[in-house]
């Protein structure tokens, strides 16, 4: 049996987020996006509901891609404000970075389409995005008590531009 702790100190190694890419979601990736969901055992999304969305204006979903790999998503709503609605990474591409890159993606996508707030929603108990979320600025302004099937709170975060 293979050391995993091995396999992922060599994968950091190699690894290098400057060659990371993120794009708008093309709908030839929806695939890709839900193969990570079910590597993770968490469903967020559905084909029929990506399908739907990217065709509407308020809706957008991007990927960060690495060596023509599909290594994460966000996805996001924006009417006046906008409500990040997912943040997903490959589990092996966890704590490199990414989720930052993503985040960093739609802090600039805000500023440059004006817009002051943004709102993300996360389980109490998600720790690690917590920080990160912390760290680049959100606040928390709401708890939404027994909000997921297990009855676990979800904290509402905001950051304003």
């Amino acid at each position: 049996m293979q050391d995993h702790r091995k396999l992922k100190g060599q994968k950091m190694q190699n690894f290098n987020i400057k060659e990371v890419k993120i794009l708008p979601l093309d709908i030839k990736l929806i695939n890709e996006v839900l193969n990570i969901e079910n590597e993770l055992k968490i469903h967020i999304l559905s084909k029929e509901n990506i399908l739907k969305e990217l065709n509407n204006q308020t809706f957008f979903y991007f990927v960060a891609i690495y060596h023509d790999e599909v290594i994460g998503y966000i996805s996001l709503s924006l009417i006046y404000d906008i409500e990040i609605e997912s943040i997903v990474v490959k589990k092996k591409y966890q704590r490199l970075g990414i989720g930052t890159l993503l985040i960093d993606y739609i802090l600039h996508f805000a500023t440059i389409h004006k817009i002051n707030n943004i709102y993300l929603e996360v389980r109490k108990s998600n720790f690690p995005a917590i920080s990160l979320y912390k760290k680049k600025g959100f606040l928390e302004v709401s708890i939404r008590k027994n909000y997921y099937d297990n009855s676990e709170d979800a904290l509402i975060l905001k950051k304003s531009q």
